[in-house]
């Protein structure tokens, strides 16, 4: 069961990294497309918003119930603190490859300030959606569990390497989402988060990113106007975000 949970993960993160690549390729030779389709950019996330609906869901397949179920029963005394570190590992091998040479797609001060407006937008999507849903963490160790705010650190920070790096070699977009999807695994672990909390804060954190890179593109071409709006929904059994985009 591990080995086939092991498989799935590192799926999952060769399937977003190749994802990254393709929507480079897609930019890089100036491919139209219907503007009025969703971007290319944005399905991983619908998908990973999707994918923590089903969770929290009564379904035979993939529930948030199943996933505990399994770590109390292979894993139940399990804690380690790395993931409060591997989340900014992306960031961290980044910045150090910068600073050796490699070629990244914008300079040090654009994508740092491209940074700076991915992670405010992150934390105003994470930090309202926590104190809005008060959600329990499995642990009742506080009421802050949807949705999982290192996983979205740590997909943020995968698909901005991605972004800057992962068009000169696509190992380096591996690499990232490698390892941000392994904060994800140690988040529900540790028993600090179940796997809705865990999918969806993976997808706030990579749509952050695309969202302020596809903003920052646009902002480029004089006559293209972007809007966007992004809504936590919550009702008695189920937690999710409504997401509009305008594009012009």
């Amino acid at each position: 069961m591990k080995k086939i949970c092991l498989l799935v993960f590192l799926t999952i993160s060769y399937r977003l990294a190749i994802s990254q690549s393709i929507s480079t390729i897609i930019d890089s030779t100036k491919i139209e497309t219907n503007v009025h389709r969703i971007p290319t950019e944005y399905k991983v996330s619908l998908f990973l918003f999707a994918a923590g609906y089903i969770a929290s869901t009564e379904n035979a397949y993939f529930t948030n119930k199943k996933v505990t179920s399994y770590r109390e029963k292979t894993n139940k005394s399990f804690h380690i603190e790395f993931d409060d570190f591997l989340q900014h590992a992306s960031l961290a091998g980044l910045y150090s490859a910068k600073l050796l040479g490699a070629k990244t797609t914008n300079t040090f001060k654009h994508q740092t300030t491209l940074l700076l407006k991915a992670e405010l937008l992150m934390m105003a999507i994470v930090f309202p959606t926590k104190y809005l849903t008060k959600k329990t963490r499995p642990d009742n160790s506080a009421s802050e569990a949807f949705p999982s705010g290192h996983t979205a650190q740590a997909f943020l920070s995968a698909t901005f390497m991605s972004k800057e790096l992962g068009q000169s070699n696509i190992f380096y977009s591996i690499g990232a989402y490698t390892s941000a999807t392994a904060v994800g695994v140690l988040r529900v672990l540790n028993n600090k988060h179940d796997a809705t909390d865990v999918l969806v804060g993976a997808g706030i954190g990579i749509l952050s990113t695309e969202i302020i890179y596809s903003l920052d593109k646009r902002k480029r071409q004089k006559n293209s106007k972007t809007s966007f709006s992004l809504l936590p929904i919550y009702s008695k059994d189920h937690i999710g975000l409504s997401l509009a985009l305008q594009l012009k």
